[in-house]
């Protein structure tokens, strides 16, 4: 679905990656995490187009949509929030708004001029087929059905997105996101301004979801219901754990105890080198020996 290829990035003094590279693939779920700072909305911003990386390459596959789901989401205030999904739709939108226009038209004509009449019922017919085609007629459910599951109610459907809060309208944004259907979703922080059902209801929408899911999150509930593969941005790297977070968890304090040990081991040695070298320093029958073991030392450190 999308592949980064020697990913370079640098905000201020800061290097955020260094030749970092990852592949995201069909109908994965990909949590992205690491600390505050380490570059994650970075990465999606260019992975959506909308920031560049200084150096390397970002390859979506041909025709795929990214929809990208930002913290300042845009949304049109002059909309209710039923109207603000529907926009997602793009064709379909664009066919119900002629369809409403040409039956208007039609009412109007009335009595009128034959020839112009049957020019709009030929239209309409179009229209209608083209709108039929397009699932058009289920889709106002659909946007329903998403906006009940992110916790409004019906009578909030055709309220203007002007008179909602923040929060609301982040969630609006993401109804609209998850409406429109891309084949690669993004995700920063979804669960921000949801409760405990809303949030169990994005899971199983994202756990069905017809498309690939790579998205941030804290939560690690969310990860674990969700994730098939985690994402660690580790200095100025992409490094992959195959699983949910717990298994992210298990991968990094193995390889944590395995650079330990290893540690131990290099000062263990460390210790016998420079004990070999302060017992035969003196001794001229072990000077080869004991320069040898001092560039050893050097090397180590």
């Amino acid at each position: 679905m999308i592949t980064v290829s020697n990913l370079w990035k640098a905000f201020g003094p800061q290097d955020l990656f260094t030749g970092a590279d990852l592949h995201v693939g069909a109908r994965e779920r990909v949590a992205l995490v690491g600390p505050n700072g380490s570059g994650k909305t970075t990465l999606f911003e260019m992975l959506s187009g909308a920031d560049r990386p200084d150096r390397g390459e970002i390859l979506v596959i041909k025709q795929a949509v990214v929809g990208y789901l930002r913290q300042d989401a845009g949304v049109d205030p002059g909309r209710t929030l039923l109207d603000e999904v529907l926009s997602g739709a793009g064709d379909v939108t664009e066919a119900a708004h002629k369809l409403a226009v040409l039956e208007a038209e039609l009412a109007e004509s009335g009595d009128g001029d034959p020839e112009e009449r049957d020019r709009l019922i030929a239209e309409h017919a179009e229209i209608h087929d083209r709108f039929a085609s397009l699932d058009g007629y289920t889709i106002e459910y659909e946007a329903k059905a998403i906006l009940a599951g992110l916790g409004f109610r019906d009578e909030e459907f055709v309220r203007p997105v002007g008179d909602i809060s923040g929060g609301q309208i982040m969630r609006v944004a993401l109804a609209k996101l998850l409406f429109s259907g891309p084949d690669l979703l993004l995700l920063d922080e979804p669960t921000n301004h949801l409760d405990l059902d809303a949030v169990e209801w994005l899971e199983r929408f994202l756990a069905g979801y017809r498309g690939s899911v790579f998205f941030i999150s804290h939560d690690r509930e969310l990860i674990n219901h969700i994730a098939t593969r985690v994402v660690e941005i580790d200095r100025g790297a992409l490094v992959s754990f195959k699983g949910d977070y717990d298994a992210y968890l298990a991968a990094r304090a193995l390889i944590e105890d395995q650079a330990e040990a290893g540690e131990r081991n290099r000062a263990r040695q460390a210790a016998q080198t420079q004990e070999f070298i302060d017992r035969f320093r003196a001794k001229a029958t072990k000077a080869r020996q004991v320069q040898s073991r001092i560039k050893m030392l050097e090397r180590a450190g």
